[in-house]
């Protein structure tokens, strides 16, 4: 599909829904339902990485209430960020770094969420890999930093079991910021704590472009090979990349040859 593509909301696009329509549409958690269902689940509002597990949600009317329910449609660990989340500089360093425009961002990103600093309560379900963990560090920073005072919840999503590996995690966002701008901005391990997955998530990050990562040594070492993109694919789920970023670490390496 991408092949050929010259449409920037695609491109954009491309960018986002690999990992998003992996969780979706492959591993829908089977506790999903019932945890919908719950007391907590149903007080909170929930907030999904993306709009595919969402989608999915509404039309198997796992919800409740509809009209609770927020996609997080990023890729924080392509492209460069800002301090100031959801700010005009960010919005165009995030466009810049997704080959998009920053008003197609603001229509894909900033609109879906508008309801969500008004919520009492969030659940935010995020997966356990290094792509869903970067969104989840900066969709917490962005509460801290808006002042959010409600309750907040993480639901940790095991894509690999088809399960829900934590349910209604508390969180505190004290904190959360500085553990945006260490990680995010200045690329380095947070003094903070962190949750066990969220830790395994940032170190695969802050590691994963650079020259001796095991993803690139997995790119030299097959470069040409036709099957060199499902190869990566398959080999390295822990990052939950998709094809686009992919395609762009080979084509980095294709050029330093």
């Amino acid at each position: 599909m991408a092949e050929g593509c010259r449409d920037i909301f695609t491109r954009f696009y491309l960018t986002f829904l690999p990992a998003f329509c992996y969780i979706a549409c492959m591993c829908i958690p089977k506790k999903m339902p019932a945890l919908a269902r719950s007391e907590c689940g149903k007080t909170c509002a929930h907030v999904f990485p993306g709009s595919a597990l969402l989608e999915r949600a509404k039309r198997e009317k796992w919800f409740e209430n509809e009209n609770r329910l927020y996609p997080f449609n990023e890729a924080m660990c392509v492209g460069k960020a800002e301090e100031k989340i959801f700010s005009e500089a960010f919005v165009a360093a995030r466009a810049r770094g997704l080959k998009t425009t920053a008003e197609e961002y603001a229509r894909t990103v900033l609109s879906p969420l508008g309801g969500v600093l008004g919520e009492p309560a969030l659940a935010l379900w995020f997966g356990s890999d290094m792509f869903c963990q970067i969104n989840f560090i900066t969709f917490l920073a962005w509460l801290e930093q808006s002042g959010y005072a409600g309750k907040v919840y993480f639901c940790r999503l095991e894509e690999d079991k088809d399960d829900v590996a934590e349910a209604f995690l508390p969180v505190c966002l004290r904190g959360c910021d500085e553990i945006y701008r260490d990680v995010l901005l200045l690329k380095k391990t947070p003094r903070l704590p962190l949750l066990p997955v969220t830790e395994r998530g940032v170190k695969l990050y802050l590691g994963y472009r650079k020259k001796d990562s095991p993803i690139r040594r997995a790119i030299r070492a097959h470069l040409g090979e036709k099957d060199l993109l499902s190869r990566l694919l398959s080999s390295f789920p822990e990052y939950g990349l998709g094809d686009t970023q992919y395609l762009d670490l080979i084509e980095e390496e294709t050029s330093r040859r």
